[in-house]
């Protein structure tokens, strides 16, 4: 069985990691009212498997951040651009618009 779940991160949510009872830590990411914890696994080599499993985690959240990052420049160099042009174009008493072109 299968379990996708789609979470939007807000300003206020939080990924971190506990240790609520000694030699048990606990990867916990809390969104909008819901959490989930990722626990190492009941296995002789459960810590092991957790930390590779993290580390591949990390680095996909290194990407995905880099990626959204990325993504943020050049929506606010769009927003930059379009308020420039606002800003170039003025309105004369008769509500005609002139003025500016968008470079």
């Amino acid at each position: 069985m299968s379990l996708h779940v789609f979470m939007h991160p807000g300003p206020w949510d939080s990924a971190r990691c506990v240790e609520a009872e000694p030699r048990r830590p606990v990867l916990l990411v809390e969104m909008g009212g819901s959490g989930m914890q990722i626990r190492v696994p009941p296995q002789v080599d459960g810590f092991a498997v957790a930390a590779a499993y993290a580390e591949k985690l990390a680095k996909a959240a290194e990407e995905f951040a880099a990626r959204c990052r990325e993504l943020a420049d050049g929506q606010n160099g769009d927003r930059a651009r379009l308020r420039r042009a606002v800003e170039r174009t003025c309105f004369d008493s008769h509500g005609m618009i002139f003025g500016g072109s968008d470079d």
